[in-house]
């Protein structure tokens, strides 16, 4: 049983919900109508203790709670399986045969029983709704709450799925906390109607409906329930009307729902045509290279340029090839690799470690953030001196010098990412209660990767600049420290060898970061609508 005794509840002293007497015993049906904005969905996340009462008090007998959220909630790096699979996750820690049979079972009966292994980017918002149905059931609930589970569907698709959950209700006989705008949806599911008023929100009438409990296989009324649906019509246009004239409440209309397509979403191949476009500008880059090879030289010979301000592109191609078959500039390199990839991969473990705790923790972001930024603000080849003094001229500097340049971009985008995660999935996260582990686990983590994986890509190449910073005030050996040699030795075409080798590996890092994050989104199903 759930029974609200003069409940009052209030957002930035606010009130939004006054005095709000209501019950829902054992194995029944109960609806919540009332205008937009009036506070359903607070009086459920109430009922849900997502949120808690600021007077009056609820009493809950029922032990086992299942919500479906009014937005989508199903998690798009997670199969249809795995996201009905997740209450028992998070509650039991491992996942048994039977727990899958179970799921798979409770799919095929609201009508999904091959589609375990899609993803929810695969699927029609009806089926998405009928996931998340599934869900709530896995885990044999007491009392179902549905915050307007079905108001984006269009009116076929919304009707089927009251009829199936008229079934659901009447085979497992679990109580339901209905939220919606629809009188027919209410009547046609519910044994008691709430008629709720505007802010501040109260209940102005109720009405009984005998015949909820009477299987139906269409959303058909009777006759008794046309007269109730009459009834309250009656008291909704008379609380109303003032409402709808002011234009603060717009009644929504069954027919007049969004029309959203029943079928699959089926993953076709890019027609030929444009997968030729996006490849052409692939195709001409080594025109392009030529090209831009012949102007130079053209340049250098009409000019007369001399050789120490810009050889010519074909020496440099010489000396380019020359260095690699001595095998010269393997060592310069490899330093520069090596610095670069320690400091990112430093910096990307620190940022993420530190993005994370600063997301979850508002005093720790407040204290530490303005320290942060101070530090930002100073040049770093400022602290080169600095770490010479304390770490000499060994690899460290230089280390160090690509961490501080990655650090902050990287951080600014992990706080981003899981802020956003975080808030997208905030209910779900309140309600399902994971502990700190499985939250990072199974929310924020997958979540977020996406988000992290794409300031990956700009962030990794600023390991190579700092790499380079400190080669050019503490290496002796680097792609930095040659650029400086050369010069000293008036060596331009080897300048511009280290030069086209800093290129390479800047893009070398970005094609195989871009690359990683490709794998991880089509591995998590995340698409840009995700």
């Amino acid at each position: 049983m759930v029974k609200l005794e003069n409940i009052d509840f209030s957002f930035d002293n606010k009130l939004i919900l006054s005095n709000i007497n209501a019950k829902c015993d054992s194995a029944e049906f109960i609806s919540f109508i009332g205008p937009s904005g009036c506070g359903k969905t607070t009086l459920l996340h109430l009922i849900a203790g997502i949120y808690k009462p600021q007077t009056g008090k609820i009493i809950n007998t029922f032990e086992r709670v299942s919500f479906v959220f009014q937005n989508d909630s199903l998690l798009p790096w997670l199969n249809v399986l795995q996201n009905v699979l997740l209450p028992l996750e998070i509650e039991k820690g491992k996942i048994t045969t039977d727990d899958k049979e179970k799921a798979i079972s409770i799919l095929s009966e609201v009508g999904l029983p091959d589609i375990s292994r899609l993803y929810p980017s695969e699927l029609s918002g009806g089926m998405r709704k009928r996931v998340e149905l599934a869900r709530a059931l896995v885990s044999q609930p007491e009392l179902l709450i549905l915050d307007e589970p079905f108001s984006s569907l269009d009116v076929i698709n919304r009707e089927r799925l009251n009829v199936l959950l008229k079934k659901l209700f009447i085979n497992h006989k679990f109580s339901v906390i209905l939220v919606t705008h629809s009188i027919e949806e209410a009547v046609f599911l519910s044994n008691i109607i709430y008629v709720m008023s505007d802010k501040p929100s109260s209940i102005i009438s109720t009405f009984e409906n005998k015949e909820a409990r009477i299987p139906a296989q269409y959303f058909l009324l009777s006759s008794q329930q046309q007269v109730i649906e009459s009834n309250i019509r009656l008291r909704v246009s008379e609380n109303w009307q003032n409402l709808s004239e002011n234009g603060q409440y717009k009644r929504i209309k069954s027919k007049n729902l969004q029309s959203e397509k029943v079928a699959v979403k089926i993953q076709e191949k890019e027609p030929l045509k444009n997968r030729l476009k996006k490849s052409i500008y692939s195709i001409l880059i080594p025109f392009e290279l030529v090209f831009i090879f012949y102007l130079l030289e053209f340049i250098k010979k009409k000019f007369n340029i001399e050789d120490f301000f810009l050889p010519l592109p074909s020496s440099i191609l010489k000396r380019f090839s020359e260095t690699m078959q001595t095998g010269f500039i393997l060592p310069h390199i490899f330093q520069t690799v090596l610095e670069s990839l320690c400091g990112f991969i430093i910096a990307f473990i620190l940022s993420l470690i530190s993005g994370y705790l600063l997301s979850r923790s508002k005093f720790l972001y407040n204290l530490a953030m303005p320290y942060i930024i101070a530090f930002n603000t100073i040049p770093s080849v400022a602290l080169i001196p600095f770490l010479i003094l304390w770490f000499g001229f060994s690899i460290v500097p230089k280390i160090i010098i690509s961490i501080i340049v990655m650090f902050f971009p990287m951080l600014i985008t992990n706080i981003t990412a899981f802020i956003q995660i975080q808030q997208q999935y905030k209910n779900l996260l309140i309600f399902y209660k994971p502990s700190a582990f499985e939250r990072f686990k199974r929310f924020e983590f997958p979540g977020a990767l996406a988000y992290i994986f794409s300031g990956v890509k700009v962030s990794i190449t600023l390991s190579i600049i700092g790499a380079v910073v400190g080669e050019f005030q503490a290496g002796s050996v680097g792609l930095g420290s040659l650029i400086l040699i050369a010069k000293a030795n008036f060596d331009t075409p080897l300048m511009f060898v280290a030069l086209l080798w800093l290129i390479i590996l800047g893009l070398t890092y970005f094609s195989l970061a871009n690359f990683i994050y490709i794998i991880v989104t089509k591995r998590k199903k995340i698409t840009k609508e995700n």
